[in-house]
């Protein structure tokens, strides 16, 4: 039996005192050593002692518990005086007929069971999270890759993992890191950050940069377009902090252009929209773009062309759970295969 798998015969006991009697008899297996030290002060707890004085409790008879776990009255009794000594005061009332507990092993014998059903508990859900039928993703994204990528992703990974809770978060940037930096979000997908040296970026796709016109702005049937020619129609823009307002202004700045945005609009898709009702022009990352356009035109924008990296970002030490890299291979592979097509 393997570290992950739990034993079936835990879930066939509807009695207490034999289900606590098992799952201890499970923990002790994997980790004979064990202790509960959580500070300098606290007594260490071994679980086989504990096991043994649960079994005490239980069947009120050093014979029987030596019995039941297998081991030697010597040992039992070994076991129990090691526990007084722990805990400093005396647990088992001994007499020559009978076993039974102080009140202060009465009370002791009622928080081990509770401790134990707590560690149980943790190792059923760490093991659902392993086999992937329980968990938690959550995802930070950027606008421009969520609105049209992520629908399907998210689909096909509950599809295949329908006990996971998925989580997606729209963010810009500065938003994006503060919930990576307090693990609001297990990973990222985004443009590459710049001066964020918590963050670690993987690459998937590099991303072009086009331009967003009316279909009747009078230019033709040219299929690119300067940026020094969009600069005479007004613009409409995302806003300032975003990834892509910083490079379209560094754009126009390397072109000796100023950008003086007639419109600034947080969502995208009012960007195209406005766009489709011939209020200005625009510039967006192809990943933007909606699959099923419409009354707009896409052209590609030259002098300059300008790109951009878009992949996983991670908070730099972090690890990643099963149901979190699961997902981080789909988006890959989604991504990658948008990328070929």
């Amino acid at each position: 039996m393997s570290s992950c798998d739990l034993p079936k015969s835990l879930l066939r006991y509807a009695d207490w005192p034999a289900l606590l009697f098992i799952a201890a008899n499970y923990f002790i297996q994997y980790n004979r050593n064990y202790s509960i030290n959580s500070s300098e002060n606290m007594i260490n707890l071994n679980l086989r002692r504990i096991q043994t004085f649960l079994a005490l409790a239980e069947h009120g008879s050093f014979r029987r518990v030596a019995e039941r776990l297998n081991r030697s009255q010597s040992v039992v009794s070994s076991h129990i005086k090691q526990l007084e000594e722990e805990v400093g005061v005396p647990l088992v009332n001994r007499t020559t007929r009978q076993v039974s507990l102080t009140p202060e092993g009465l009370r002791l014998a009622a928080r081990c069971k509770i401790a134990l059903v707590e560690l149980d508990t943790a190792i059923k859900e760490l093991q659902d999270e392993v086999q992937l039928s329980k968990g938690i993703v959550s995802i930070s994204c950027s606008p421009s890759v969520s609105t049209h990528f992520m629908p399907p992703i998210i689909s096909e990974f509950q599809n295949n993992y329908p006990g996971i809770s998925f989580y997606l978060n729209e963010d810009f940037p500065d938003i994006m890191y503060g919930r990576l930096r307090r693990m609001e979000a297990d990973f990222a997908i985004g443009p590459k950050p710049e001066h964020q040296g918590d963050m670690v970026f993987e690459e998937i796709l590099s991303d072009p940069i086009v331009a967003i016109v009316p279909k009747n702005l009078p230019i033709g049937d040219q299929t690119e377009v300067t940026l020094k020619e969009l600069a005479s129609y007004p613009y409409l823009a995302m806003p300032s902090g975003t990834i892509i307002r910083k490079m379209i202004e560094v754009a126009f700045y390397s072109q000796g252009l100023q950008m003086v945005p007639r419109l600034e609009v947080i969502h995208q898709q009012t960007i195209f929209s406005m766009v489709e009702a011939g209020l200005g022009v625009t510039i967006m990352p192809q990943l933007s773009v909606p699959k099923t356009r419409g009354d707009y035109r896409v052209l590609r924008l030259i002098e300059p062309t300008i790109t951009r990296q878009v992949g996983l970002i991670f908070l730099r030490g972090r690890n990643m759970s099963p149901a979190a890299q699961c997902c981080i291979d789909l988006v890959q592979a989604r991504l990658k295969s948008h990328l070929n097509s």
